[in-house]
Parts: C-alpha cells; sequence; structure tokens
C-alpha cells in the first residue's frame, strides 16, 4: 500500500474515532383528529365580504417503537396474452415476476443495525422463443452505524447475484454466460453515514470489493495476464446514497445509489442505480415502474439499462 493509501485509511480512521453521539430510540408520530376549535369574524367590509380567523387543533400521538422492526413485501405480477383466430399478428404469451423486499432494523444502544434484502425472478414465455428469464436478482446489504448524529461512523457489506443460470439471447446458440454465484459481488467498506431525515441518507468510505466465479471468469479475469483469475480482489472508495420522496398521495418515489472504484483506476466507477416509482391503488395491489442502470466494466464497456413496469399484488407483512 502506498504512502498516500495510508494517509487516506488514516484520516478516516481518526475521523471514526472522533465522532460521539447520543442515541435515540425510533418514534412513531400519528395524527389522532383534527377539529374546529373556533370561529371569529373579524372585519366586514363594505362590499359584504367577511373576514374570519379560524382556529383549529390537532391532536398527535407519539409513541416508542420497539427495539426491533421489520417490513416484508412479498408481490407477484402476471401479464397474459392469448390469440383465437386474431387476423392481425400475435402470438400467445405469458409473463411472470415474484419478489420479495424485506427491512430490519434493530436499535441496540448506541449502535443500530439494519438489514435489506431484494429478491426478484421473472420470466417471459412466447409459442416461438419458449421460456426466457427477465429478472433475476439477489441484493443483500448490512450495515451497522454508530450513535444519532447527522454523521456517524458505519460498517456496510453488501452482495448481489442471481438465482438462476443466464444465457445470452442475442448470440447465435444462446449461450450460457452466468449461473447462481457465477459472477457474485460483494463489497465490505468503513466509513460515515450522513443521515438528518428519513428520506435520504448517504455514506462515504473506503472499502475492498471482490467479484467471485467459478466457470464464467470473464468477470473476474484480468486479460493483461496469463492466468486466469476467478477471483478479482480491489481496494477502493464506496459511496451510496438512498432516497425517497411522495410525489402525491398514495405515489412514491425510491431511488438507491452504489458506487465504487478502485485506488488503481480512479477515473473509472462501478455504478448500480435502482429507481422505482410506487403507485397505490390499494392496500394488496400496486404499480411499479422501475429504471436500473448498472455499469461494470468486467463484464461490458457500455452502460446497462433495464426498464419495467408492471402491476403487482403484494401482502405487507410489518410491525410497525
Amino acid at each position: 500500500m502506498n504512502q498516500t493509501r495510508r494517509r487516506l485509511l488514516f484520516a478516516l480512521l481518526l475521523g471514526l474515532i472522533s465522532i460521539s453521539s447520543a442515541y435515540a430510540q425510533q418514534t412513531k408520530t400519528t395524527v389522532v383528529s383534527t377539529e374546529t376549535v373556533r370561529v371569529d369574524t373579524l372585519s366586514k367590509g363594505a362590499d359584504g365580504i367577511f373576514e374570519t380567523a379560524t382556529v383549529t387543533r390537532k391532536v398527535e400521538r407519539t409513541e416508542l417503537l420497539p427495539p426491533f422492526t421489520y417490513t416484508v413485501r412479498p408481490s407477484v405480477s402476471l401479464v397474459q396474452t392469448a390469440f383465437r383466430d386474431w387476423v392481425g399478428s400475435g402470438g400467445n404469451s405469458i409473463a411472470w415476476t415474484t419478489s420479495l423486499e424485506a427491512f430490519a432494523r434493530y436499535d441496540f444502544d448506541p449502535y443500530v443495525w439494519t438489514n435489506r434484502l431484494n429478491l426478484s425472478y421473472g420470466q417471459n414465455k412466447t409459442e416461438e422463443q419458449g421460456a426466457r428469464k427477465t429478472i433475476d436478482l439477489i441484493d443483500f446489504e448490512t450495515n451497522l452505524r454508530y450513535g444519532n448524529s447527522i454523521l456517524k461512523p458505519e460498517f456496510v457489506a453488501t452482495l448481489q447475484t442471481q438465482f438462476a443460470p443466464g444465457y445470452d439471447y442475442g448470440v447465435t446458440g444462446e449461450p450460457q454466460v452466468s449461473a447462481f454465484f457465477d459472477p457474485a459481488y460483494l463489497v465490505q467498506s468503513i466509513g460515515l453515514a450522513y443521515k438528518e431525515t428519513d428520506n435520504f441518507e448517504a455514506s462515504f468510505g473506503v472499502a475492498f470489493r471482490e467479484i467471485i466465479t467459478s466457470k464464467y471468469n470473464s468477470y473476474s479475469d484480468d486479460p493483461d495476464t496469463k492466468k486466469v483469475e476467478k477471483i478479482d480482489f480491489k481496494t477502493g472508495v464506496r459511496a451510496s446514497a438512498l432516497w425517497t420522496a411522495k410525489v402525491m398521495e398514495n405515489i412514491e418515489f425510491n431511488s438507491r445509489l452504489q458506487l465504487f472504484s478502485a485506488f488503481e483506476s480512479l477515473d473509472t466507477w462501478d455504478v448500480n442505480s435502482r429507481n422505482i416509482l410506487r403507485m397505490k391503488i390499494n392496500r394488496f395491489l400496486q404499480a411499479h415502474a422501475g429504471l436500473t442502470f448498472f455499469f461494470q466494466k468486467n463484464s461490458s464497456d457500455r452502460l446497462q439499462i433495464q426498464e419495467t413496469f408492471e402491476l403487482t399484488f403484494s401482502y405487507p407483512l410489518t410491525n410497525l
């Protein structure tokens, strides 16, 4: 490790040690009732228009949340198209997607431990092409933070891989190009997190990144060496951001960004950005519009983009 890297690590450790903070347990505030207490007429104009003052009273209830909170949201979507004696062109098809989103938080003074898990798998089957995978994702993040100040030390570990074999449908013969845990992307980071509100948080830290492969080594192999590397290990910096915004009633936008750059190539960044617009129809039915950006130079020199729009049935399980 050269002198510049040592200085960067030393400065980060000093920052972590120097930060101290108080601890506050999570609370939940709900509006119990709103009522008009008094209405007074202040004046009456010559044109007959009254000016009034209204006093309202809002009753709110604040309760302490339990140390362990969780939300689990399984969902499924299905689209079917069938034709019979149809003059226009078209073929029978069926597309389905199943997903699971889970979040858990555990408060133990003065630490906060959070875990996020996103699982998705879907296929599209047509008469001409048979079944093809449309989405396949295992995305896990665990995060340990100290204290409750705006800036807080943190440790983050992430894992991203897939369930089933992946094929290149754009090439003749549709060769297999990936499999379960082949590749697998792992990142471990120590740094600082910024969080002032529940709607936005960001973090930055020194990180280790591993790309693990077994059979499909193009994701981890260094083409400049004769040896085939099954594990690509890099040290660098990691940055992330999480943003939630309420667009309007029953419409919410969620954006999650993860970045990594190795010290040896700080001009090149791995990008993983997942953006979802959720439109709630009722408690069980939602419409989702998703846009995902992924760039990892080992796998492709181009920015990979995924667009989705689906109507999903979900049943949330939570103690919030």
